[in-house]
């Protein structure tokens, strides 16, 4: 049993003379060593007058239980115990504390913020990173989660009571300084259930998923150089908290003026925000226009321009839109292969067998695609459009139970449901093609308990 698993709190520094700590808390799943890695020690080393500590509770997926807790404690008991240890050495002499939260460790903060008066005073700097303030929709992969699913579920007792005692009791100014941030690309809580809760100017956005977001390398890391701002009360300069970045993630009213604001010096990285800004807010034929206008930018923004108008020959089955798409993908697939980017290969060279098989009847063509896909697919990290790409490119190749055994692997990455409703969609309709009626029904035995309650993005 590691350190980490026989003490609830880990002390990374304490200092008689100091007056200020921050505590670390981790997220669902989480541990003190895996969830937060270098971040707390990083941290140390560019904020000095700051203790750092890191809290620690039992989780469903645990092994063993962390200190006097049983496995599963529900939310409510998790924020007693967070208002237990600020009263208690070594913490009860801090004048201020930081508290900075993970994912569910977050809803535990909020919940015990709003309950305890006197840590509400105490709280100088709170920082969520990936909260599912909003809740989280139900999925499959949720069913382990027991008590804490209950409580963390949209529309829960539990999610209802926090976001009505938070406002009562801290709208529209919560008397700490207060930062909600959100990776640019978690699909385990979605920005939008992160951040829509709360004021744009409580907002940030910082590259990475659900865990790579706090998982960092060293302190040049954009979480590390936040942090050390909030601490240090100087202002966070950094492109990602941009309102073009928070705009690509939340429907926004004015993504319409960030975009222009943005004038003809736009970057690829923004062009793609900046539409996926608009797409959320209704304004396909803006988002189009944009990605239109700055189209030789790059291959990413090719692809998501290439993505769209095949959206639109999925809808009317006009074969000029899928022509228009493939023309996109293969000339973007083609600089791709230049320079040997192994993500856009696979992601470009899958879309493009995608409508050649489907859409165009170019067989031959498609199995070299989809050759190529594969290949490329498996030389990237694994991840939910990496193991998929391999499983629609064995659908082309003819090995169907290949094909379906990296279906099921997919859900098992973190993923949006869209994302999983993407994947099925475009595999039905190669069944369909294929007039394989047994494949269509493995398919809809493996997808349907994610995708039913899910649409696809407008």
């Amino acid at each position: 049993m590691s350190k980490y698993q026989q003490n609830i709190l880990n002390t990374i520094r304490n200092r008689p003379e100091c007056e200020r700590a921050v505590v670390f808390l981790h997220g669902f799943s989480g541990d003190l060593e895996d969830t937060w890695d270098r971040l707390p020690g990083l941290l140390g080393t560019v904020v000095v007058d700051w203790d750092i500590y890191a809290l620690g509770y039992a989780t469903t997926f645990l092994p063993d239980f962390l200190g006097v807790w049983r496995a599963d404690p529900d939310l409510p008991v998790l924020a007693t115990m967070l208002k237990t240890q600020v009263r208690i050495d070594p913490l009860r002499r801090y004048k201020s504390l930081a508290v900075v939260a993970h994912s569910m460790g977050g809803l535990v903060v909020q919940r015990a913020l709003v309950d305890d008066p006197d840590l509400a005073d105490r709280a100088e700097k709170v920082v969520l990173y990936g909260t599912p303030s909003a809740g989280l929709r139900k999925a499959s992969w949720m069913a382990f989660w027991k008590r804490q699913l209950k409580n963390m579920a949209s529309g829960s007792e539990f999610i209802v009571a926090l976001r009505q005692d938070w406002a009562a009791r801290f709208a529209p100014e919560p008397g700490f300084d207060f930062w909600v941030v959100a990776g640019d690309q978690d699909r385990f809580v979605p920005p939008k259930t992160s951040l829509d809760p709360f004021p744009v100017q409580f907002r940030h956005v910082v590259p990475g998923d659900h865990l790579s977001m706090v998982r960092v390398a060293d302190t040049d890391s954009p979480s590390v150089r936040l942090l050390a701002s909030v601490l240090s009360d100087e202002p966070v300069a950094d492109e990602t908290t941009s309102p073009l970045a928070l705009a690509a993630q939340i429907p926004d009213a004015h993504a319409s003026a960030l975009i222009k604001a943005g004038g003809d010096e736009m970057s690829e990285e923004d062009v793609v925000r900046g539409a996926l800004a608009l797409e959320r807010n209704g304004k396909r034929d803006e988002a189009m226009d944009l990605l239109q206008r700055y189209q030789m930018l790059g291959t990413d923004v090719q692809g998501t321009l290439a993505g769209r108008i095949k959206r639109m020959w999925i809808e009317n089955e006009d074969p000029s839109f899928a022509q228009h798409a493939l023309a996109l993908y293969q000339g973007a697939l083609d600089v791709a292969l230049r320079v040997g980017d192994v993500n856009q290969i696979y992601y470009l060279s899958i879309n493009v067998a995608f409508l050649e098989f489907v859409a165009l009847d170019l067989v031959k063509h498609a199995h070299e695609m989809a050759e190529l896909a594969l290949e490329n697919a498996s030389l990237a990290d694994a991840n939910a459009w990496s193991v998929a790409t391999q499983a629609e490119a064995y659908l082309y190749l003819g090995h169907r139970d290949l094909a379906l055994v990296l279906y099921h692997r997919m859900l098992e990455f973190e993923a949006e449901p869209w994302e999983h409703a993407s994947t099925a969609l475009q595999a039905g309709q190669i069944a369909g093609k294929l007039k394989d009626r047994q494949l269509a029904e493995s398919l809809e035995e493996i997808f349907t308990p994610t995708v039913q309650q899910w649409e696809l993005p407008e």
